[in-house]
């Protein structure tokens, strides 16, 4: 077991082998269909990511809940009770309030472990933004940095995560008061695909306007082309639709644009919010501070 934990939330939507990989501990989060409940756990044991779809299809209007102070405590101190430091990162706060819950566990179990490093981060990122960012600082760990230095590191490089996705179905987004009705209708009438990203406070903001799926492959390219670090890891993420990611998986690689291209799914945290085929690209841009 590491020094000290490296804790993040299901919103992360981390592929499980990664998870374990890393030593990550990725804590559940409640999803509800109607008066049915399930935990989303990284390995997807009370419900799979194309079960959790199909219920959408079918219908299913799923709730989630952020996590709470309480719960919180109980995962910093099932750590710090046997002598370990804490470093959780959290959920962008422009999206949820469940970093602020991370706070106030954080307030109160300061007060019981003095001797103790109990960090709790605002990511800014979301899903496979926060999947990569956590990934690079598993990586970090990985090769021998401090708590001190991953909070650090983690400070400096958050603002680089650069998101673009996009969604298929805009009506998802106009329910979560993230698009207007005009542009749900528009854009389902005209196949119209908004190229969204999560901006330097955290929050969802869209950013331009493509037709179609081979259309928005080619902007998530370019976008990679003018703006990455140059980096060896990608990540790209979808709600079910593989045979996308794939695409642009191969176009990346082909093009030497990163060596490491890791696929992952979309779970059904940010799923309820965004609904089936949503589809996004993330990496390191080249300017510090910038996405």
């Amino acid at each position: 077991m590491s020094k000290y934990a490296l804790i993040t939330d299901a919103t992360a939507d981390m592929p499980w082998e990664l998870v374990q990989e890393l030593d990550i501990d990725v804590m559940p989060m409640a999803v509800q269909f109607d008066e049915e409940e399930f935990m989303h756990y990284a390995d997807e044991r009370e419900m799979s990511v194309e079960d959790f779809y199909q219920r959408i299809r079918e219908g299913g209007m799923p709730k989630t809940a952020q996590i709470t102070p309480n719960t919180f405590i109980e995962k910093f101190e099932s750590y710090l009770s046997q002598g370990m430091d804490v470093l959780n990162i959290s959920f962008s706060s422009g999206l949820s309030g469940t970093y602020e819950s991370s706070l106030l566990a954080k307030e109160e179990l300061e007060a019981k472990y003095p001797e103790r490093k109990i960090y709790t981060l605002d990511s800014l990122a979301a899903s496979i933004g926060l999947c990569f960012f956590m990934y690079q600082l598993g990586k970090k760990r990985q090769e021998g940095a401090t708590i001190d230095e991953l909070y650090q590191y983690a400070l400096d490089n958050r603002l680089r995560v650069a998101h673009w996705f996009t969604v298929d179905d805009l009506n998802h987004l106009y329910r979560g008061g993230r698009v207007s009705k005009t542009t749900a209708v528009l854009g389902g009438a005209l196949n119209i695909k908004p190229m969204l990203i999560i901006d330097k406070d955290g929050h969802l903001v869209s950013s331009a306007n493509v037709r179609g799926i081979k259309k928005a492959i080619a902007y998530m390219v370019q976008k990679l082309e003018q703006d990455g670090d140059g980096g060896d890891t990608v990540v790209i993420g979808h709600a079910v639709i593989p045979e996308a990611a794939e695409e642009l998986k191969e176009t990346i690689l082909k093009k030497g644009l990163a060596q490491n291209v890791i696929l992952s799914k979309i779970g059904p945290i940010i799923g309820t919010h965004v609904g089936p085929g949503m589809f996004v690209l993330v990496f390191y841009n080249k300017d510090a501070g910038k996405r």
